[in-house]
């Protein structure tokens, strides 16, 4: 296991919140704070799956724990300051969330694993959005910053090889 920051998404319990937002037609605001909860109960899930995973809940606990070796999984609260920027918008997904975090404590890249498979190699950024494979408010995130930003498929094996050697199992997205 190695030392990473995890962002779930929110998976079918965000996409529940779109659906419940559609039917009873409240506000985007409303939505935005139940998808990123969502993302905290998909999270969970996932802790259920790997306990090996430390589980923290503020980005506070997260900056003081930098010396960890162990992977940590954040459960996003959308009362967090550096949440505060997020325009509330379906545009904005854990991509958008997990970039700002990164931007927060200074990490320099981030990976999205992702269940589609992209091309090894480089994709722009706006490429990505218009597929799709990233949210569309995440190049407003981190224009002007110097994250570097990769993409994966759902592959375990790969995955692996690719936190040796990133140009040969991801995809380098280039904003």
């Amino acid at each position: 296991m190695c030392p990473c920051i995890i962002v779930p998404g929110g998976g079918a319990f965000a996409d529940a919140v779109r659906e419940t937002q559609r039917r009873h037609h409240f506000t985007d605001r409303v939505a935005h704070d139940l998808a990123i909860r969502a993302m905290g109960l998909y999270g969970r899930m996932l802790l259920g799956i790997e306990p090996r995973i430390t589980r923290v809940e503020t980005v506070r606990d997260l900056a003081e724990g930098g010396h960890v070796l162990t992977p940590r999984l954040w459960l996003p609260d959308p009362e967090e300051p550096c949440l505060e920027s997020l325009k509330a918008s379906w545009d904005v997904s854990s991509d958008s969330i997990a970039a700002r975090l990164a931007l927060e404590l200074e990490i320099p890249e981030i990976l999205f694993v992702k269940s589609i498979e992209p091309a090894q190699g480089q994709e722009s950024l706006s490429n990505a959005i218009h597929q799709g494979w990233v949210d569309p408010a995440l190049e407003g995130v981190v224009r002007g910053g110097a994250l570097k930003l990769w993409l994966k498929g759902p592959d375990p094996q790969g995955l692996a090889k690719g936190l040796e050697d990133p140009l040969s199992s991801f995809t380098r997205l280039i904003a």
